[in-house]
């Protein structure tokens, strides 16, 4: 075993400490000035700080801002996500800057000057809070609408400091040629934080492209959309000032296109319709209404954002277009993450069993040629290999013949008097024969239907779990054949359209002959193909759930030329990782060289759940290597699934940005089941090839795991080189 000494020991659980808080310092201050463009990292914050002071009355204010924002929010007992508190800041922050604009030019003292900062901040944070609790549970966003409620009420309260502060910078005028454009483009940036100065705006710009190039871009059109709207009024006799609001036709088209819905194929359109609706707005408000001061607020914004979402919403669903539930990371990420579970486990599809003991033929799957068509094309038919008949009619009790229940849920309705078909022959005048409809505790409604008659041994009301006996596979019905037919819908009433679903945990095969080894986690069988529901193998199991927390020390071989995403310095051949369970019972691998793995127990497989952008070689091949391992594997079986590797580094975050575009952004990887745990060996051996792998990617990778301390031995061969880690010694934390 391994043990640090006492005095290294303490050390690093100092200097642990010591990061930990600094982590907390940045999380909780200085990137909160990020919070006003949705940025959540130190580096594009610390370019957003700079970008305030350039003039120290706004850092001075910025700063109280947030002290304000953050004190009222402990004084009232609040209990806000990061999200909701990272908009409570950005209203505070943007009114103290506008106090601190507004009383710039005034003739009062520092100290009336902060008090004023002090309540505008304290006033703002209520609002903003009190729209926050409001929409709350609805499908639109808080915004900034609390600073721009407070700003647009102060401005018309003092409308001689307005103009005071409003000649300062403010002299933009047309005709704007050549590279002048450039010059308003950045200054109409620094707007928003009354900071009408191509320098801040340049600060700004950078902080924004830094942290996301699609968040930019998407900018960027809708601001250039935004002033060829301007332009096009100007032209038709329409005199007002757009360019002094284009701070709009950039942050709509940035968070409509980026932030509020995850950037897609369409991202570009969604920037340019938001763009040209937000200057459409910010026209008929400098039109409209007297003076100016709207120029200075997000108001437009606001409104362009939340009349998209109404209009995306009342269009229907939109299978490029997703919300964003990843806030705190960049767009092209976030993108990355929903799109990687969409194509693993489906978006926000239903995951049903196998609903019989199989092995079992699908006679038709989705878009079938006989009925699976319209608004029933989303079903199963299911023929077991197995059935024995009583008599000409009805299908013995045997194990081969029971229905189980694919999910669990409570019964709604049943139907089981209808008597069953001579094969061959069907009963059109009843489609679905006798059946059940159960409402799914995961949301929705599934039914089975062609049940035997009287073999039902559920009712209304009774509680289904996963694997629930129901009835015996009948012929009733529209049904020539006995078969079971297996579909989730939309509605609780029989026959209602069905919805998309997957399949879950089950073997399959084209031919039977060939063996069930093929495990799908989540996926939608050939028709034609066999299914299996897939059962645990005690031996994998046992490996699998007893991988303990501790201290792992990893010592490292290489031999040949290493690609560079995966090159070690010749000094380090020692690797640390520190294993850690979280509230959840997940597995977090805490690599000392860089990068976070997190691993959850699901009912189905051991799976790599979330990671961090950056990580070091070990855990990029464990990523690649072992992407999930399920409990029902035995020799020989063999699945393939997308990695969930994050693209990084310089190139990376370009790949990310074009990701959307591609048609197979994921990399593709098939395991194997090599080697189970015996009496003479506790180890479980899986091997991985990896689908062109080209030369930066290794060729295939081998994993041991053994009970206890969890991967023993990695080693991936790449086409001049190999790297092999093998485990020195775990220390396990058993308390």
């Amino acid at each position: 075993m391994y043990n640090l000494p006492g005095r290294l020991r303490n050390a690093l659980a100092k200097k642990q400490f010591l990061k930990s808080h600094w982590h907390s310092f940045l999380n909780l201050y200085w990137v909160a000035i990020g919070s006003i463009f949705l940025i959540s990292w130190p580096w594009s914050s610390g370019f957003l700080w700079f970008a305030v002071a350039q003039n120290p009355g706004h850092l001075i204010a910025a700063i109280i801002g947030i002290a304000v924002a953050d004190f009222l929010q402990w004084a009232l007992g609040s209990r806000h996500s990061s999200g909701q508190r990272g908009s409570l800041r950005a209203n505070s922050i943007l009114a103290a800057i506008a106090v601190s604009w507004l009383s710039s030019g005034q003739n009062i003292g520092l100290a009336l000057q902060c008090a004023l900062i002090i309540v505008a901040a304290m006033t703002t944070s209520t609002l903003a809070a009190a729209v926050t609790h409001s929409l709350s549970n609805k499908q639109f966003p808080a915004l900034v609408w609390g600073y721009s409620i407070f700003a647009l009420c102060l401005f018309l309260l003092l409308p001689k400091w307005l103009i005071s502060a409003s000649v300062q910078g403010m002299n933009w005028a047309y005709p704007v040629a050549g590279l002048e454009w450039v010059i308003y483009f950045f200054k109409s940036l620094g707007v928003l934080l009354y900071l009408p100065d191509a320098t801040a705006g340049v600060l700004i710009a950078v902080a924004i492209l830094i942290w996301s190039r699609t968040m930019f871009a998407a900018g960027v059109i809708g601001w250039l959309t935004g002033v060829a709207v301007v332009i096009l009024f100007q032209n038709i006799g329409l005199k007002y000032n757009g360019l002094l609001g284009a701070h709009n036709y950039f942050t709509s088209a940035m968070m409509l296109a980026t932030v509020i819905y995850l950037p897609s194929r369409n991202y570009i359109l969604l920037s340019v319709l938001a763009g040209a609706f937000s200057a459409v707005v910010t026209a008929i408000i400098l039109t409209f209404f007297t003076g100016s001061i709207w120029a200075f607020l997000p108001i437009p914004a606001g409104i362009t954002v939340w009349v998209g979402i109404a209009a995306l919403e009342f269009l229907g669903k939109n299978d490029d277009l997703w919300r964003n539930n990843f806030p705190n990371l960049r767009p092209e990420e976030a993108w990355w993450r929903a799109a990687y579970w969409g194509v693993r486990a489906g978006r926000n599809e239903p995951l049903l069993a196998v609903p019989v003991t199989g092995p079992a033929q699908i006679l038709q799957s989705f878009n079938g040629q006989l009925s699976h068509r319209g608004h029933w094309q989303h079903a199963l038919d299911f023929q077991p290999t197995e059935t024995n008949w009583e008599n000409g009619t009805t299908l013995k009790t045997t194990l081969a013949n029971r229905v189980y229940s694919p999910a669990a849920g409570n019964v709604l309705r049943i139907r089981s008097d209808i008597h069953d078909n001579v094969p061959g022959t069907a009963n059109y005048s009843d489609n679905w024969g006798n059946h059940v409809v159960v409402n799914m505790d995961q949301g929705g409604w599934f039914m089975l239907a062609h049940l035997q008659q009287g073999s039902l041994t559920v009712s209304p009301g009774s509680r289904l779990e996963i694997g629930s006996p129901v009835a015996l596979l009948g012929n009733s019905g529209r049904s020539p054949y006995p078969h079971l037919h297996m579909q989730a819908q939309m509605g609780p009433d029989v026959g209602s359209p069905t919805v998309p679903f997957r399949l879950a945990n089950y073997f399959s095969t084209k031919k039977l002959d060939d063996g069930l080894l093929e495990w799908n986690s989540a996926a939608i069988p050939e028709q034609g193909s066999f299914v299996s529901p897939a059962l645990h193998n005690p031996q994998v199991t046992a490996v699998l759930l007893n991988i303990a927390p501790g201290t792992a020390i990893w010592q490292l071989e290489q031999s040949g030329i290493i690609p560079r995403p995966f090159q070690i310095r010749q000094t380090q051949t020692i690797e640390c990782v520190e294993v850690t369970l979280d509230s959840a019972g997940r597995h977090l691998l805490n690599s000392k060289t860089a990068g976070l793995l997190v691993a959850s127990i699901g009912p189905d497989a051991w799976r790599i759940v979330d990671m961090s952008t950056t990580l070091s070689p070990l855990l990029k091949i464990i990523t690649l290597g072992a992407p999930s391992l399920p409990f029902a594997a035995v020799l020989g079986t063999h699945w393939s699934e997308p990695a969930p590797l994050i693209p990084s580094g310089f190139f990376g975050s370009f790949r990310l940005m074009m990701a959307p575009f591609e048609k197979q952004p994921f990399q593709l990887v098939q395991s194997q089941c090599i080697s189970l745990p015996d009496h003479n060996s506790n180890r479980l051996k899986i091997k991985t090839r990896v689908d062109e792998p080209g030369n930066k990617l290794p060729k295939s990778i081998i994993i041991e795991f053994e009970s206890l301390k969890g991967m023993t031995k990695v080693s991936a061969e790449f086409d001049y080189g190999t790297l092999t880690y093998t485990l020195m010694s775990y220390a396990p934390q058993m308390g």
